[in-house]
Formats: structure tokens, C-alpha cells, sequence
């Protein structure tokens, strides 16, 4: 079986370059990242603040966009992303070698690298990091891995991976969570704890987590490239208040801000003390709707609820009630981008599709023909602490009014709201997905029947065929016409409406420099410090 090196030109099969793109949004003309690089000095700690906390520092097993934010920071991958979104080697040495017939991946890895426990990092350590999120009943990586039927060492510097079906987006996979490397011993010391003192290859390590609020970061001694390193530490800490996290930046009680509020642009904008940048993001925001979690998220079979959101004309009912463009003006201030597809506007693999207009007689219409009781009772989850979330939760009690449902809103804390929305808890759920090069990985995670992230319960054998071939095809037009179909199926199932691409805007002091913040929204600390 001959082999062929994935070079730089072949990378669009794999994982395709997208282009973060400076927005205008709400008539603000904001630089795109990464932020401007200077000359910064040795040492120092910054403080990032996030909108919430992660649930686990585990990348094998946590389900919380945060700790994305958190974990690249200490928890390198065998792959990552450059500016203009394209697939590199981290851990690994250089981009797979693949078959012919798309079936063995031969990756090389990096020479004279160790965790960050000052153990040796090596092919043995890969396959035991991949095989957990292959297998470990708690992972939330393994339907990201689906296709990989045996991890091989082939020597301490080589793995093969053999596949059960080809699969294009793999690199990209392995450039986020799934390709996170994990120390053996520290796995081995703590098992399913790991997350509680975690240890991988990165340019600091973990230090301690006084709180589920703070994370506490400490430059490695141990990593491969830390002369290019130049904080002493970095300290992630959770504010969920918009304006808090703006407030404090403009106080420097935090060097750097993520997830800044639209509401708050100007107000930083017009400082003298602080920069912003601003990305499109790959992710989206969606309204998740139980149809038929009944076992739990990723444990098929999954059975029809006996709920009044679980029959789709009633889901098409209450999608008629709500207008996207004015949420977004109301909520949003008009920052983020209003839309019905889980592949980003700035993803070449994105197509134009009809979405729902709101039409609130047809909505009417639909319900009275439903023979259902008026108002028809439904509960919202929303994130708890969040003044836009609960914004967003209050438009869409009053447009669904409008139409016939009586929405509860039901504040609830990150972590908590996760955990509910898996165990099937929930009628309508209000959540996100930071986004992924490959617009598999922004829709496996939520619609592939065993993704431990299905939260609605979707099994949709038609859809499943759709995707399957779209992940085992190299060739873009054919892929791009797959996800265009595909797409369409889900506007019509609307198990998840899709609402809005987010505009990601990072706030950070005009005397910190270096950080590197792409479509992904991970805040990337590696080459970050002090302007001199």
C-alpha cells in the first residue's frame, strides 16, 4: 500500500483554511486578530477572564467551550491552527502521510519533547491518550474518533493510525481535544480524576484550581519551546457579567477580557488603556430542543418524547414566532451574524439556505390544527449570571406568547445546564458551539446519534447516511453539495434552530501584546507578555 505525504497544497481535503474576518458589525470597525505583536518583556502574570468556568480541565472528557479557551494553553494537540486557520504540526513533527485508500494516517512526532511531569513524550504516550478518548465510557472525544479502528506504535517516534473508513476531516480532529496528549503517569496516578491536577506537553502547566472560578497556570520548565514563552504565569478567571469583565478590564484588575459584550465595544473602544479585536467565529448559537433524549445524550435507542415540542409542527411553530434579526438587535446590539447553518458564513464549505422568516399567523395556524391546549407550556434554560442570555431568554418568552406558548425561563449555571441537557433534562435549551475548521466537527457533535453531546436526541438514518458520505469523501464540491443537503434536512427536523454566528471580540491592555486569537476563540497565551 503506498503512502503519500500530506503536503501544505492538499490541506483544503483535510481540514479546510478559513479566514477570520473583520466585522462591521452594529457600525463598529474593529481589527481583526490576532492582536498586535511587540516587543514584550520576560516575565510577568496576566489574568484572562472568561464568561464561565470549564466543567472538567479533562480534555478527554469535558463538554464546556471554556475550557477550549483554557486547555491549548497547557494541553498542546499532535495538530493546531495558524492565523489563517490552516492545520499544523504541534506535537507531531510534520502533517499525516495517508494512503491511498484513505485508511492508515502515519504521523511522526516531535523529537526531545516531555509532559509537562518532566516524563518522556512518545508514540506509547499517544496511544494511550487516544485510545482512552477511543474508549473511555465517560469521553466526550470518542465520536471525533469514530473512525480510528487501531492506534499502532510503530516506534517511539512513529504512530499509524488504521481507519475503518476514510475519513477527510481527521487532522483537523486531531488539531483540537481528540489530539490533546495526556501524561501516562499522571492518567495512571489519577484515572477519571485527571482533570483535577491535569498534565500534558504545553507552554505553562496547571498550578492549581482554588475555585471552579480561577485557574492557575505556571510557565513550564519543561516545555519544548520555552524560550519563545515569556509570562511567568497566567490566571483564567471566570466573571459572567459582560460589563464586569469590561469593568475590570478598564480598572486593570484583568489584562485581558474574552468574550467582551456588544454593549461594551464603544466604551472600551474609547479608551486610551485598551485594544480590541474582534474574529468571525467558526462556532454558532443555537436553541436546542428535546425530541427524544430519553436514555441520555449518546445512548441510543432514543425514543419520541411525550412533549408538545417534541412533534416537529410544533417545533416549526415556534421557530415562525422568532426573528432573528431583531433578537439580534435587541440582544445583541446587532453584533452577531443572524443565521439557520451550522457552517459558518466564512467557511468555504458554507451555502446559502433559506432560513425560517418569522410569520406569526402561520404559527398561529399551525397550533390550533395541532389540537393542543393554549398556552402551550414549555421551559427555556438559559445560562444563569448572564445578563444577555437572559435577555435573549425574555425576547423569546414574548415572541413565542405571541403564537400560543407560555415560556418559563430556567436560569442555570453552566456546568449544571451541561449536565442537565445530557441526562435529557430539559424541554428548550439555549447553548453554543465554539466552532471547528471542518464543518464536520460543528455538526457530528451535536447530531451524530452517539455524540455525548446529543442533546436532542437525534437519530435521523437519512441525515446519518448524508454525513457519513460527506466525511468519507476527499473531494471539496462533492463534500460542499453533501453539507448543503444536509443542512437542509436539519432546517426541516429543527431538533437544533440555529440562530446566530457569533462576532468573537477579545478586550486586552494596550501594554499586553502577543496573544494570539483566531475563529476558534481559544485565547492562546504561548507567545503573550508585557510590552516592553
Amino acid at each position: 500500500m503506498s503512502i503519500r505525504k500530506l503536503t501544505k497544497a492538499s490541506t483544503a481535503v483535510i481540514a479546510v483554511a478559513v479566514l477570520g474576518v473583520t466585522g462591521c458589525a452594529g457600525g463598529q470597525d474593529i481589527q481583526a486578530g490576532p492582536t498586535p505583536q511587540q516587543e514584550v518583556s520576560k516575565g510577568g502574570s496576566i489574568v484572562v477572564a472568561m464568561s464561565g468556568a470549564p466543567d472538567t480541565l479533562d480534555a478527554t472528557f469535558t463538554s464546556s467551550k471554556h475550557a477550549t479557551y483554557v486547555l491549548p494553553n497547557f494541553c498542546e494537540a499532535l495538530f493546531s491552527i495558524n492565523a489563517d486557520l490552516e492545520v499544523i504540526p504541534q506535537l507531531a513533527s510534520e502533517l499525516p502521510t495517508i494512503s491511498d485508500d484513505g485508511l492508515a494516517y502515519t504521523i511522526k512526532l516531535g523529537d526531545g519533547i516531555k509532559f509537562n511531569d518532566g516524563t518522556d513524550f512518545d508514540a506509547t504516550a499517544v496511544k494511550i491518550s487516544l485510545d482512552r478518548a477511543k474508549e473511555n465510557p465517560l469521553s466526550a472525544r470518542a465520536s471525533g474518533l469514530k473512525s480510528i479502528a487501531e492506534v499502532k506504535v510503530v516506534d517511539p517516534s512513529t504512530i499509524e493510525l488504521t481507519l475503518s473508513s476514510p475519513n477527510a476531516p481527521l487532522t483537523s480532529v486531531l488539531a483540537n481535544r481528540e489530539g490533546m496528549i495526556l501524561s501516562p503517569t499522571q492518567i495512571e496516578k489519577l484515572g477519571d480524576d485527571f482533570g483535577t491536577d491535569p498534565v500534558c506537553v504545553g507552554p505553562f502547566s496547571f498550578d492549581s484550581r482554588p475555585s471552579a472560578d480561577r485557574i492557575e497556570l505556571k510557565k513550564s520548565e519543561f516545555y519544548y519551546d520555552k524560550d519563545k514563552v515569556n509570562l511567568d504565569a497566567v490566571t483564567f478567571v471566570t466573571i459572567t457579567q459582560p460589563n464586569v469583565r469590561s469593568t475590570n478590564l478598564l480598572s486593570g484588575d484583568v489584562d485581558v477580557a474574552n468574550d467582551v459584550g456588544p454593549a461594551d465595544v464603544a466604551k472600551l473602544k474609547s479608551s486610551s488603556n485598551v485594544d480590541v479585536t474582534q474574529v468571525t467565529s467558526l462556532g454558532y448559537q443555537l436553541i436546542t430542543i428535546n425530541v427524544a433524549n430519553s436514555n441520555g445524550a449518546g445512548k441510543p435507542p432514543y425514543e419520541l418524547l411525550d412533549a408538545p415540542m417534541a412533534n416537529p409542527d410544533i417545533r416549526k411553530a415556534f421557530e415562525l414566532s422568532l426573528d432573528r434579526d431583531a433578537i439580534n438587535e435587541v440582544v445583541y446590539g446587532g453584533f452577531k451574524v443572524p443565521g439557520c447553518s451550522p457552517i459558518s458564513p466564512s467557511s468555504p464549505f458554507f451555502t446559502q439556505v433559506e432560513c425560517t422568516k418569522q410569520n406569526i399567523e402561520e404559527a398561529k395556524k399551525i397550533i390550533a390544527a395541532s389540537g393542543l391546549a393554549t398556552p402551550i407550556p414549555v421551559t427555556l434554560t438559559v445560562k444563569a449570571s448572564d445578563d444577555e442570555q437572559a435577555k435573549l431568554g425574555t425576547v423569546i418568552q414574548s415572541m413565542a406568547e405571541k403564537v400560543g406558548f407560555n415560556i418559563t425561563l430556567k436560569p442555570s449555571e453552566s456546568t449544571t445546564g451541561g449536565n442537565a441537557a445530557i441526562a435529557g433534562d430539559f424541554d428548550i435549551y439555549a447553548n453554543g458551539w465554539s466552532g471547528r475548521v471542518d464543518p464536520a466537527q460543528n455538526i457530528d457533535v451535536f447530531w451524530a446519534p452517539k455524540s455525548a453531546l446529543n442533546y436532542s436526541g437525534v437519530d435521523d438514518k437519512e441525515l446519518n447516511k448524508v454525513l457519513d458520505e460527506a466525511e468519507t469523501t476527499s473531494d471539496f464540491d462533492t463534500r460542499k453539495s453533501l453539507y448543503k443537503t444536509a443542512v437542509e434536512r436539519m432546517l426541516q427536523d429543527r431538533n437544533y434552530i440555529v440562530m446566530f454566528h457569533d462576532q468573537l471580540i477579545l478586550g486586552s491592555g494596550k501594554n499586553v501584546s502577543g496573544i494570539e486569537y483566531y475563529g476558534d476563540g481559544v485565547v492562546r497565551m504561548k507567545t503573550a507578555g508585557f510590552i516592553e
